[in-house]
């Protein structure tokens, strides 16, 4: 997965803010699945709660319109590996240096995750 892990790489120096938009704390990379694949956006909230998923649902900052998009025939229809190389792309990306990349190193939380659907934290100061 090499050039979906670029591909990833450049859609996100595109999509993520190069400083913290005013009040978002913690940014959550959230999954969905369509028609032709899954496809993924950033969302940044004034808040984390480890205990309650929903903070992800208060948008302060969004990337839309950009998306990423995993069409099915290169990322497969399983969801639970895709999560799992979701949050790994998002963690070298941290360390990458790439644009936004500080941006979410100082964030109080990152996260990954399917809509309505539980979070897995990538990394943060405050987990």
């Amino acid at each position: 997965m090499s050039s979906a892990s670029d591909s990833f790489n450049s859609w996100a120096a595109r999509a993520l803010p190069v400083s913290a938009p005013a009040g978002v704390l913690a940014y959550n990379f959230n999954i969905a699945e369509a028609a032709s694949g899954f496809e993924i956006e950033v969302v940044g909230s004034s808040y984390f709660d480890r205990g309650n998923t929903d903070w992800a649902c208060e948008e302060r900052w969004t990337s839309r319109p950009l998306k990423y998009v995993a069409p099915y025939a290169d990322a497969g229809r399983d969801w639970k590996p895709f999560l799992a190389w979701v949050a790994g792309v998002v963690r070298a990306y941290i360390e990458s240096g790439l644009p936004g990349a500080e941006t979410l190193k100082q964030a109080q939380a990152v996260t990954a995750g399917f809509v309505d659907g539980e979070l897995v934290i990538v990394t943060g100061r405050d987990v």
